[in-house]
């Protein structure tokens, strides 16, 4: 299934450590996926949160990161969502289309904080920053795959 992800090896090398909890199953997958994505989130928003202090950012910088902080709060507290939606109705995710749909929409709104953050980054940053921006984009492409995995989830999936 990673193969049909955008960043397949990213899927693969994010997952791998996942293999025994996935078991074959494609709902098991989306959540694992669902889940590293949460997890890298939550470690950018914590880059974001330290570099708002960091007084050796040039202004454009410091301005990225300030609008960086509610988006990348946001991002984590919808991803935090959809996995909570999905851990309580694993079992009946796939026939539930409105819980679907609504796990969807918040992976598809992490995504979107995720690149609005990204944006703020306009290139030639300084090593911090570049850091950040490195970090929100690994969060990018894990959201991005973990999106493409729920889309594969259809009737019957297990």
């Amino acid at each position: 299934m990673c193969a049909k992800t955008t960043y397949p090896q990213v899927c693969v090398s994010s997952l791998s450590p996942y293999i025994s909890t996935i078991q074959n199953s494609s709902v098991h997958l989306a959540r694992a996926s669902v889940s590293v994505s949460l997890d890298t989130a939550q470690s950018a928003l914590t880059l974001v949160n330290r570099l708002t202090s960091n007084s050796s950012l040039t202004p454009s910088e410091a301005s990225a990161v300030s609008n960086c902080v509610p988006t990348m709060g946001d991002c984590v507290l919808v991803l935090q969502k959809a996995l909570d939606t999905m851990v309580n109705t694993e079992k009946k995710l796939a026939g539930d289309w409105m819980q679907m749909d609504n796990v969807k929409t918040w992976v598809s709104a992490a995504l979107t904080d995720e690149n609005t953050c990204a944006l703020g980054f306009t290139g030639g940053e300084k090593a911090a920053a570049k850091v950040l921006k490195k970090k929100v984009n690994d969060a990018m492409q894990r959201t991005s795959n973990a999106l493409a995995l729920l889309a594969m989830i259809g009737p019957g999936s297990t």
